[in-house]
């Protein structure tokens, strides 16, 4: 068994090896040559003949500050910076977005002369220092795309009252990182990262009247949202935040276009439309976004702006069928449970081992998650947050469901069986089986669930089947701000949540006890918590935990 496991590792990564990643790889070693640099300033400089006006507002407190000379951004605070991006104290993420330029909306939403002077010198300081580097993690295409849109929304605020120096650079460079994103594009792997890359060459299409360049980019584009949208709108990855930003970026093309009076495909409205249901599918009640596949919670403003920007009033969607997830709503109660088969292979980076893996809350308030997804840029934490202990599900011998490839992507993908769901008069019934654990221990984890029309009453049922007799574990993580207490003579735990209301649960078939977890939901953070755990071993291949939650009254 374990000889055909690592057949089906090795196998994944040569079908992940594509050609595409091969040339990409390559390019990249070529960027920084003197041949490819000369080769990027062999144009005319051409002004813009076209403006956007920026949908997304920035804070205008955030740009109050980096307008005095200090430096805030993603909850980070540097002091007396000209050069944000060098910091050396910051992380490589946090780096990367500074290095997409989106605060200069914070710059220009305090309108003062002060910070738009603020702007062109960080502006200027950047093309000093990073015009050449292109390989870099401040140059991945994604980054430099955004970085594109950023800098042609903000472009009449940086470009007024600025002298003829400024104009100059800041045109010429715009113009090279253009030129070097449509090349980028061609070998660029599959991903949300070419959909972000197309709206930063339609953008720059747009502003510079190459109709033909933005048709050619608007025809790329239906092709891209046709492989990459699911019939019931989600993501092929599986992730919401990557929902999230797919549909921020969409928006931006969309009204790009018809702020210019320009024609915008039926295509585009049309995934706009169905991707909105979805994203609403993965919010809790407290707005934000359900921590599975690389996700965190994210701010939920910033949801509702993006769901408000898209002008779709529509509810979310009950099942998700070829998203792989199922949604349970009754009284304020809300689970949402991952039933899915793994990403296809280029779509699968942010690919988590969290088979049937479940959240629940109760109206704004968060009880069981999954650890969530840090990004600092930690590559000890990113591999652990990928595994299944870091899921609410079932855990078989301390190995995950799935093989997590070091490399991103993952190895062999396990089989989910089918999915049967039952409403009845607000009651909802789930029962799926899926089958990683079959390669290395002959073994299948069939999980039931039910939620009760009052939103009270939540159940679960755990049947390990198959094979010789392997010990595991049922792992429930509890949000930060839910208290708990073991009761060891009723295998109970008492919860009690931040507004008060108690939960109770309760489980049979092994031993629950109550260790420390860790919470990765908020960006950049890590939060100590608890997780409920019940430890059990087959018997003759054979196990049932049964366990519930009930909501307490007075």
């Amino acid at each position: 068994m374990k000889k055909a496991r690592t057949f089906g590792v090795l196998k994944c990564k040569i079908w992940g090896l594509s050609l595409r990643r091969l040339i990409f790889f390559y390019c990249n070693l070529f960027f920084s040559t003197k041949l490819y640099q000369k080769f990027l300033s062999s144009f005319v400089i051409q002004p813009q003949v076209c403006f956007f006006k920026d949908i997304w507002k920035g804070n205008t407190t955030r740009g109050k500050i980096i307008s005095t000379g200090d430096f805030e951004f993603l909850g980070k605070f540097i002091p007396d910076t000209k050069e944000p991006w060098q910091s050396p104290e910051a992380s490589k993420s946090w780096l990367a977005h500074v290095s997409e330029f989106s605060w200069l909306r914070d710059l220009h939403a305090t309108n003062t002369i002060g910070a738009r002077i603020r702007g062109q010198q960080l502006v200027l300081q950047w093309i000093n220092t990073k015009e050449k580097d292109w390989h870099s993690l401040t140059s991945k295409p994604e980054v430099l795309a955004t970085r594109i849109s950023n800098w042609v929304y903000q472009s009449p605020f940086l470009i007024e009252g600025a002298d003829g120096e400024f104009i100059s650079a800041f045109e010429l460079n715009l113009l090279r990182q253009i030129k070097h994103l449509k090349i980028v594009f061609r070998i660029l792997p599959p991903g949300i990262e070419r959909i972000i890359v197309l709206k930063g060459l339609i953008l720059a299409s747009v502003t510079y009247e190459d109709i033909k360049g933005k048709n050619r980019w608007l025809k790329s584009l239906n092709r891209e949202l046709e492989k990459q949208i699911l019939p019931d709108g989600g993501h092929v990855s599986r992730s919401p935040l990557i929902q999230l930003v797919l549909i921020r970026n969409l928006i931006e093309i969309r009204e790009a276009l018809v702020n210019l009076q320009q024609k915008s495909s039926e295509v585009l409205q049309t995934a706009i439309e169905t991707t909105v249901p979805m994203l609403e599918f993965f919010r809790h009640g407290d707005g934000g976004l359900a921590l599975f596949h690389g996700s965190h919670t994210d701010e939920y403003r910033n949801i509702e702006t993006v769901i408000k920007a898209s002008r779709v009033q529509k509810n979310p969607l009950v099942s998700a069928p070829n998203n792989g997830f199922e949604r349970l709503s009754s009284n304020g109660s809300l689970i949402l449970i991952d039933v899915g088969m793994p990403p296809p292979i280029g779509y699968d980076q942010y690919a988590h081992a969290s088979a049937l893996s479940f959240e629940f809350s109760s109206r704004k308030e968060r009880i069981v998650t999954n650890c969530g997804a840090n990004i600092d840029g930690d590559s000890i934490w990113q591999a652990l947050q990928r595994t299944t202990a870091a899921h609410s599900t079932i855990t078989v011998e301390d190995t995950n469901s799935l093989q997590i490839l070091e490399a991103q992507g993952i190895g062999n993908r396990p089989e989910i069986g089918s999915v049967v769901r039952r409403d009845d008069k607000g009651s909802v019934w789930i029962e799926t089986i899926h089958h990683g654990y079959k390669p290395l221990f002959s073994i299948s984890h069939k999980r039931r669930i039910y939620l009760a029309a009052s939103g009270s009453d939540f159940r679960g049922e755990d049947i390990i089947e198959g094979g010789t007799d392997q010990k595991f574990t049922a792992r429930f993580h509890l949000h930060p701000s839910v208290k708990a207490s073991l009761v060891h003579q009723a295998n109970t735990v008492l919860l009690r949540l931040p507004s008060g209301i108690g939960w109770r649960f309760r489980g049979t078939g092994g031993v629950i006890s109550l260790p420390e977890s860790i919470y990765l939901g908020v960006m950049g953070e890590k939060r100590r918590t608890k997780q409920i755990v019940i430890s059990a071993a087959s018997q003759n291949g054979f196990a049932q935990l049964k366990w519930g939650f009930s909501r307490l009254t007075g």
